[in-house]
């Protein structure tokens, strides 16, 4: 028990203290980021500030939900993770942007909650179809982790179902493009993540060739950052035309990407978590 809520408990603190910093950050250089001419050096800034708090949302979620535990319980152990950093997030914006909590959930929220889907989605997906999953600290006489049941099916066709008529409700025509950058970004960060895990979370397991994917997708989340931001100020014949300093940009992007990671990591290292092969756990059981 100390072993989950250490390690859940950990990277919601730590998404809380990331959505501080990045609404008292934006605060503190809005004047310098609007006085700002280089789209190069305007992204730098933005990826410095927004990157770990997304990355974060990101990695608490994926860890919830690449848990081998049933998706019900799943779902509510990411929702109080996450929902305890977007609490923070919200309290800030409101007592420095003045903004309404209604406004705050119709836009940031609505747009959160589909890469909270999107994240969910990939990692229910993984750990469905491959032998990895993530646990916590187990006793050395706990029985093997065994495959996915009917259940787990069944709960997951009723997330899937509940989600997606949840965002066809609340995604109004001027939030679309948030939701489809937002999901987009749930998807690709989550690959990279898990990845990740996979590569380092092992017993015994160095994978090198498994870092470089992951830095690969980190790289891609960052390149829809840039790009999202370059096609809205600029429009497509930017995106176009200077693909390379976006590439080069989304570069550090993926940087930052892996710094935040390797905290959540380490956090979810020291209360004892680790990725298991189902497969090999069986064989040394039999």
């Amino acid at each position: 028990m100390f072993s989950v809520v250490g390690g859940i408990g950990s990277l919601s603190l730590l998404l809380a203290v990331a959505a501080v910093l990045m609404i008292g950050t934006t605060k503190l250089a809005e004047d310098w980021l609007n006085s700002l001419a280089s789209f190069t050096l305007v992204m730098l800034m933005i990826q410095t500030i927004a990157i770990p708090t997304l990355a974060i949302f990101s990695f608490v979620t994926a860890t919830s939900f690449f848990w081998f535990r049933s998706v019900l319980l799943r779902v509510i152990v990411a929702a109080v993770a996450v929902s305890f950093g977007f609490a923070v997030f919200a309290t800030m914006f409101r007592l420095i942007e003045g903004a309404s909590i209604e406004e705050m959930l119709l836009q940031s929220g609505t747009c959160l909650f589909a890469q909270f889907v999107a994240t969910a989605t990939v990692a229910l997906f993984v750990q469905f179809f491959t032998p990895y999953t993530l646990s916590h600290a187990q006793p050395l006489d706990s029985a093997p982790i065994p495959p996915t049941g009917l259940r787990n099916f069944f709960e997951l066709t009723v997330f899937f179902a509940v989600g997606f008529a949840i965002l066809v409700a609340v995604g109004t025509e001027d939030l679309h493009a948030g939701l489809v950058f937002f999901g987009a970004w749930g998807v690709v960060s989550t690959i990279s993540i898990i990845t990740l895990m996979i590569s380092t979370m092992q017993s015994g397991a160095n994978n090198r060739i498994g870092w470089w994917v992951a830095m690969f997708f980190a790289i891609g989340c960052s390149a829809l950052l840039n790009g999202f931001y370059a096609v809205g100020l600029f429009g497509w014949s930017f995106q176009l035309t200077n693909a390379a300093i976006v590439v080069a940009v989304s570069i550090y992007g993926a940087l930052v990407f892996a710094a935040s990671f390797a905290v959540c990591i380490a956090l979810l290292q020291e209360f004892q978590w680790s990725v298991i092969n189902r497969n090999t756990v069986t064989t040394e059981h039999s």
